[in-house]
C-alpha cells in the first residue's frame, strides 16, 4: 500500500504523520483520506500541494503500492 504523509494542520487534523491507503491516482487516495477526517482536512488540502515521492504532481497522476503522497499545507511566515 502507499504511505500517505500529514504534515503541519494536516496532521493536526488527521492526529497522524502518516496512514497506509491504496489508491488509483491522486485524487482517489484525496477522497479517501478526506472521507476519513472530513471536511476540515478537505478545505485544507484545497489550498494545499500534492508531492508524490517527493516531486509536486497533478491529481491525475497515478500510484501505485511502492509510493509516498505528502500533503504540504500553505505556511505562513514572519
Amino acid at each position: 500500500m502507499a504511505q500517505m504523509l500529514f504534515f503541519g494542520p494536516a496532521k493536526s487534523i488527521s492526529k497522524t504523520s502518516r496512514i497506509e491507503i491504496s489508491a488509483q491516482d491522486i485524487r482517489e487516495a484525496l477522497d479517501v483520506v478526506i472521507n476519513l477526517y472530513g471536511p476540515e482536512l478537505e478545505k485544507l488540502i484545497s489550498c494545499s500541494r500534492v508531492w508524490l515521492n517527493g516531486i509536486e504532481v497533478d491529481w491525475s497522476t497515478q500510484v501505485t503500492q511502492s509510493d509516498e503522497i505528502a500533503i504540504i499545507p500553505p505556511t505562513s511566515g514572519g
